[in-house]
């Protein structure tokens, strides 16, 4: 085993990150890169996003309360290997600079709300409508036990897996393979635990109808 010598500072390694897909966008600051705004539409909801696992949770709550016809939302595409999420239009409503996020013009006391997280957006809408979410107190409990699953471990796993998996550059094969190596197994237990519960081979309940955040965010 070849002994590793940590770094003095952390930026002398930045450069072998370099290869991947979004090595030109990746900084180690946050804030806008440019004074761009983002387009609006005449709807009080104002969706950016882009069609990936995070970003299509919001997309799906967002159609269904539009199909259920207590709310009408304009959605916009922000092109992330672009680098769209630094325009200071998105920095404004999300300072992470990560989608979706969502503004809503009609939010509490009628006055106009940023959101962001995917996780966050949903929940918020669930309960401005009262829709997809339990009344019940345990079973609202039970739902919420597996958002966070979700956001805190399952999502993050599956990001960090298909990074190494299908953008690590190929030249840095060691590292690339200890990556799908570590976030593959990690993947592989998330999904056994969801597979379990999902069985009912837990003694905590298994899916219950009216569990339709649990589904949207999982």
């Amino acid at each position: 085993m070849t002994d590793w010598t940590p770094p003095s500072k952390i930026e002398d390694l930045y450069k072998n990150a370099d290869g991947n897909k979004f090595a030109s966008i990746n900084a180690p600051t946050a804030g806008a890169r440019d004074d761009v705004e983002l387009p609006k539409g005449e709807s009080p909801i104002q969706l950016y996003s882009l069609a990936t696992p995070n970003g299509i949770k919001a997309s799906i709550m967002l159609e269904e309360l539009s199909e259920a016809g207590v709310l009408k939302y304009d959605a916009h595409k922000i092109d992330i290997s672009k680098g769209e999420q630094f325009h200071k239009g998105f920095v404004d409503i999300n300072p992470n600079s990560k989608i979706p996020c969502m503004l809503d013009g009609e939010g509490p006391d009628g006055k106009p709300i940023h959101l962001f997280e995917s996780a966050s957006i949903v929940l918020y809408l669930a309960e401005k409508y009262n829709m997809f979410l339990p009344s019940d107190p345990r079973l609202k409990a039970e739902v919420m036990n597996w958002i966070f699953w979700q956001m805190a471990g399952q999502g993050p796993m599956t990001g960090n897996f298909g990074h190494f998996m299908v953008y690590a550059p190929a030249d840095k094969g060691a590292a690339r393979d200890y990556g799908v190596a570590r976030y593959g197994m990690e993947v592989q237990r998330l999904s056994d635990v969801l597979e379990k519960h999902l069985a009912g081979l837990w003694k905590i309940p298994p899916f219950n109808p009216e569990h339709t955040h649990f589904g949207l965010s999982v």
